[in-house]
């Protein structure tokens, strides 16, 4: 049985699940953490926004770069497993709110325009919110909230308002097992396709090259091709 959620983007859910606003789901906080070196500080690794951008699942510290902190910010700002880590600022409203899952503890921080969703373990599942996080329909809420002119950030009333579904968490379980296994299917596909769009290419090449270099003579190429158009 179905019910409906009260919120326009989400429309009907089912009657056991209820909806909540991400600040009643998971505590959060904004990094300060710049990406320098200033003497006296602790030397660390930092997870940047581009890191989180092209990431979507942390868990190694490929790419991460050198900088330094304080030691309270390494304490608040270390990545840790099943946290959800989103962009907070932009150049353009519909690149705020791209969200990567912190897959294991990882001996680097969260790094500047970047924000730190901390899930309530007993309401939801970090990965279940990333996967809400990566749904169209909340990029557009985050897109909504976006304050700037030239350059977009979302405050804390923008990344807590916004109303996301909530199942049981073994609901939440089941649809995470799901997603990642659609996902891993769609990547084999594209991977696919761009290979035999790269071979398509080269052979596009060659037969250029081919032909204005007189490899091949067009004149009995287009003559086939006459007879083919004929004989069907």
């Amino acid at each position: 049985p179905m019910k409906p959620s009260g919120i326009p983007w989400i429309g009907q859910i089912p009657a056991s699940w209820r909806v909540a606003p991400i600040r009643r789901i998971a505590v959060f906080q904004n990094s300060n953490v710049d990406k320098k070196t200033v003497d006296g500080e602790l030397p660390v690794l930092l997870c940047n926004y581009t890191n989180v951008y092209y990431g979507s699942y942390l868990q190694t510290l490929e790419g991460f770069m050198p900088a330094s902190a304080t030691s309270d910010e390494i304490r608040r700002f270390r990545l840790k497993k099943g946290t959800v880590i989103i962009t907070k600022d932009s150049e353009s409203a519909d690149d705020i709110g791209v969200p990567a899952y912190v897959v294991s503890d990882l001996d680097a921080l969260c790094g500047y325009h970047l924000t730190v969703l901390e899930p309530a373990p007993s309401l939801v599942t970090g990965e279940y919110l990333y996967w809400v996080l990566e749904s169209s329909s909340l990029r557009q809420a985050f897109e909504i909230y976006a304050q700037g002119v030239t350059r977009f950030g979302l405050t804390r009333d923008g990344i807590g308002s916004p109303t996301i579904p909530v199942p049981s968490i073994r609901e939440q379980r089941s649809i995470v097992d799901h997603l990642r296994t659609m996902d891993r299917h769609v990547r084999q596909l594209v991977e696919k396709v761009e290979a035999q769009l790269s071979l398509l290419t080269e052979y596009r090449e060659a037969l250029i090259t081919a032909a204005v270099t007189g490899e091949i003579d067009v004149d009995d190429f287009d003559a086939e091709r006459q007879m083919a158009r004929t004989s069907s």
